[in-house]
């Protein structure tokens, strides 16, 4: 199939959630894809859609996707014994992470319903922009991160989530984790009255700001922390360890 953004090459099996990303999560040779129904897959590499970019479209936002895995990788390590609260990882523009991000989100808009297809109506193509052509980050999106730390000292992943709607302070967002960082995407006009995005929205920031909050505070945390200790997929993460099942 020719490639969504340039038209003419042949498409590649393109992944979704970045490589790097998805294999943070790996116990043993694959990790675990959990669906909202509590239903899941194993995979080595994570999800990935062979109709939608080219080799070199791909390429354009690994840039992009690289940048970012540096940049979550020293979040972590920033953030591991500092208080919760805000703080600012030196060195790290805020909007090469919102370009980052706007590429994740412009392939969760761009695959197939059973890979998870999020509805963006006319952001798609603004994300597009942002992402693959390098214009100006649209006053109407900005975005957040909170970095959930399990305990001090801690600069782990224990998982990731794909994108998915949200609404906070009346405010239309796209909800993510990656690296270890709970993001909301701003896709709004609208400016939040909130403190949240006011101290810690990222663009034209040229320190990257960031929340430092407890991972059980966030549903990323707890559901997948009920769902690794029971049922069919308690086992194969033990399976996965090397680990007998639990009688």
């Amino acid at each position: 199939m020719p490639c969504l953004i340039c038209r003419d090459s042949k498409t590649i099996k393109a992944h979704l959630i970045p490589k790097a990303f998805a294999r943070e999560v790996q116990v043993g040779k694959a990790h675990a894809v959990v669906r909202d129904s509590g239903e899941y897959a194993d995979t080595q590499s994570g999800i990935w859609d062979r109709d939608i970019l080219c080799r070199d479209c791909d390429n354009t936002i690994g840039k992009w996707e690289g940048g970012a895995k540096q940049s979550l990788d020293a979040l972590r390590a920033d953030a591991a014994g500092k208080p919760e609260g805000i703080h600012r990882l030196a060195g790290t523009r805020g909007d090469d992470i919102i370009r980052f991000l706007a590429a994740l989100l412009w392939k969760y808009a761009s695959t197939k319903p059973a890979l998870g297809r999020i509805q963006l109506g006319p952001y798609r193509a603004i994300l597009e922009d942002i992402s693959f052509r390098g214009t100006p980050i649209h006053s109407s999106v900005n975005a957040v991160g909170f970095r959930l730390r399990r305990e001090q000292g801690d600069d782990g992943v224990f998982a990731y989530r794909a994108p998915q709607f949200d609404r906070k302070s009346g405010i239309n967002m796209v909800r993510l984790m990656v690296g270890g960082v709970v993001f909301f995407v701003k896709l709004d006009q609208r400016v939040p009255s909130d403190a949240i995005f006011r101290e810690g929205g990222m663009a034209g920031q040229t320190d990257l700001p960031y929340w430092l909050a407890p991972a059980p505070m966030f549903e990323e945390f707890t559901r997948g922390r009920d769902l690794a200790n029971r049922g069919e997929l308690s086992l194969f993460l033990d399976r996965q360890a090397g680990l007998e099942p639990s009688k």
